[in-house]
């Protein structure tokens, strides 16, 4: 038999399940914390930050109001909250009531936050007036709003007790689905308790006490093993949201809050790496890289850091359904990106289509096992039977999931990642089903079909393309302005296309499916359109010119007009940040990410950096000698 026919080392053994009456919820880390460190910050955000004391006094407190409006186990509760220390007193408030969360992002469509309300039959959600007037009317009437209650006042003496089990749901999260809506995956209290023994485990989660950044939305998986931490006594700081788009006023943030632990996606962090220097006053910082690839260049320039002490690097991966992470490996200089092996408790198999396990250094699909496993997907028992399925490997009924991951095993034993079985796109850090979005985009009146694929062959690549075939009897073809604002009503933004193609039909390989690879390249949208005119009116005055220079070096193209959107010619949120980065640079004026978003058009932005150079203080200016060849005449 050989290696490659059984689970990756012990993972059967380690990932069986926890004998009776040891297993305990995960946030019963939180009030031992509280008990052994009441005063020790829990969370630390701008506007309020809580101890470990009063953060269990709040959440216990949120828990018992829940308790009376119905949250029990099995129960979904929306939680649509800001990025303030409130968010933690809402998701503890929600674990302890028995009640599963489910992130609403205020952000989303209103048409999206309904569907994923109606679909997981939620009985209240957790809001804060700030944000509650993003959510449809219905949610509204069933809100509790948290800035309004007195939780001091409110404060259980003893905290409510719920009668949770291991295999009760602890939060929903939905993913993009290629059936064309979203899919909730359900993970449940024990695989969360899970996830937190095996990070410590692989040495990942320390002994001492951390200071730990939250950084991804709560709307994504990797934010689980982010505010866990708090169940292990460390302390969370929460990323104020104009500094996790500001990769120079980031870096000062990590140095000045002395965070020692981030979660990061490569896309966030490659801007980050020229800002990380080694602390002389503290260690390097540990850096957890998961969501997508790490690139050789990105995968070099960390062994760099590495060895200069700035931060150490693991890179993670795992779905979300096996509970956020299933492999992990330090980036050091003397291997190339690899995913590395499972962690503690995780069984992992390469197997063919049959379930078969591959020769060693033939491709396999990745498929898990253990008790991180996701139950299913809620309300959708077909797919969770074709994605989870029988170990054939073991003799307890467990189960495995297919990934759709393909993947190798090295001679050293470590795994390299070789891409998808199937047409899923990971794209900054989101995993996005192409379905999803060739739905949306057929509902379109003037749209027959549609095909969605990621092009690294198009400014600001790689990114979303979509070529929509138009309806033969329609009056009109649909333009791009159409379907971007059809894609915007529908969609998150991460799913919104960076360009749109109108073909009649659509290219076929001989089996007579669509031939992906040979869909066009979409033409530059820049110039030389007759129905665009006006956005290529020439940028006139230094601003002007200076953001046009921006817009082509970030965006990799020749020419930009007056009146050109940043979105609409191929930028999102990632470029949007290199713009006010290279920006800054060039004025010194404090410009952060919203501002491009807050002004997309260029003649608008360039509009907006003249006032604030013209309403910054004189002393903060340098004298003209100084400036470097990029500044704008008269605002350094």
């Amino acid at each position: 038999m050989t290696r490659s026919s059984t689970p990756w080392a012990t993972a059967t053994r380690e990932g069986a399940p926890s004998p009776p009456g040891e297993w305990e919820p995960v946030h019963r880390g939180l009030d031992r914390a509280a008990a052994r460190h009441p005063g020790r910050p829990a969370v630390v955000a701008a506007a309020r930050s809580l101890t470990f004391r009063r953060l269990r006094a709040h959440s216990d407190a949120l828990a018992r109001i829940l308790r009376a409006r119905g949250a029990v186990p099995e129960a979904m509760v929306g939680l649509c909250l800001p990025r303030t220390a409130d968010l933690t007193v809402g998701l503890f408030g929600i674990l302890k009531s028995g009640a599963a969360y489910v992130p609403l992002d205020p952000a989303h469509p209103e048409d999206r936050l309904r569907f994923l309300a109606a679909d997981c039959g939620m009985t209240t959600v957790v809001t804060h007036s700030s944000v509650a007037g993003r959510l449809p009317r219905p949610l509204r009437d069933r809100a509790l709003y948290l800035d309004t209650l007195d939780l001091d006042a409110d404060a259980a003496t003893d905290p409510p007790e719920a009668d949770l089990r291991p295999g009760h749901p602890a939060y929903v999260i939905y993913t993009s689905g290629s059936t064309g809506r979203p899919k909730g995956v359900q993970i449940t209290h024990g695989a969360v308790t899970e996830l937190l023994d095996r990070l410590r485990r692989a040495g990942i989660v320390r002994r001492e006490p951390a200071r730990v950044g939250w950084n991804a939305s709560i709307s994504f998986d990797a934010s689980v093993q982010q505010w866990i931490r708090a169940c292990a006594g460390d302390t969370l700081l929460l990323l104020p949201e104009d500094l996790r788009t500001d990769p120079e006023a980031l870096a000062r943030f990590l140095h000045e809050q002395r965070v020692t632990d981030l979660d990061i996606t490569p896309s966030h962090l490659r801007p980050l790496v020229e800002h990380l220097t080694p602390a002389a006053d503290a260690g390097p910082l540990t850096l957890l890289v998961g969501g997508e690839a790490i690139d050789p260049d990105l995968w070099q320039a960390l062994t760099t850091l590495r060895a200069s002490g700035a931060a150490v690097a693991h890179n993670l991966y795992g779905p979300t359904e096996c509970t956020v992470d299933a492999t992990t490996t330090p980036v050091e200089a003397r291997h190339d990106p690899h995913l590395g092996a499972p962690l503690p408790g995780v069984g992992l198999y390469l197997l063919d289509p049959d379930l078969r396990p591959v020769p060693d250094g033939e491709p396999g699909e990745i498929c898990l096992a253990g008790t991180g496993l996701a139950r299913g997907y809620l309300g959708r028992p077909g797919l969770t039977a074709a994605r989870f399925v029988p170990d054939p490997f073991a003799a307890n009924g467990s189960r495995l999931y297919r990934t759709g991951d393909l993947a190798r095993r090295r001679p050293d034993g470590t795994l390299a990642c070789l891409g998808r079985l199937d047409h899923q796109i990971k794209l900054r850090g989101f995993r996005i089903e192409p379905g999803e979005i060739e739905a949306v985009l057929a509902g379109h009146p003037l749209v027959a079909e549609c095909v969605v694929v990621k092009r690294d062959d198009v400014p600001a690549a790689p990114a979303l393309v979509a070529y929509c075939r138009s309806v033969p009897s329609a009056p009109r073809r649909p333009d791009e302005e159409d379907l971007d604002a059809w894609a915007r009503r529908h969609l998150p933004d991460h799913m919104v296309p960076a360009a749109y193609v109108v073909v009649d039909a659509f290219p076929l390989n001989g089996s007579g499916k669509v031939d992906r690879a040979g869909l066009p390249r979409p033409e530059p949208r820049t110039s030389g359109t007759p129905d665009r005119t006006a956005a290529h009116t020439a940028p006139t005055g230094p601003y002007e010119e200076l953001v046009a220079r921006t817009w082509c070096e970030v965006l990799g193209v020749e020419e930009v007009g007056a009146d050109e959107d940043f979105f609409r010619i191929g930028g999102n949120s990632l470029l949007a940040i290199r713009v006010a980065a290279r920006i800054r640079r060039a004025t010194r004026l404090a410009i952060p990410m919203s501002t491009v978003f807050a002004n997309p058009r260029l003649r608008a932005l360039a509009a907006h950096l003249e006032q604030a150079a013209h309403d910054r203080p004189g002393d903060d200016k340098k004298d003209d000698d100084n400036k470097d060849d990029d500044t704008v005449e008269g605002t350094a």
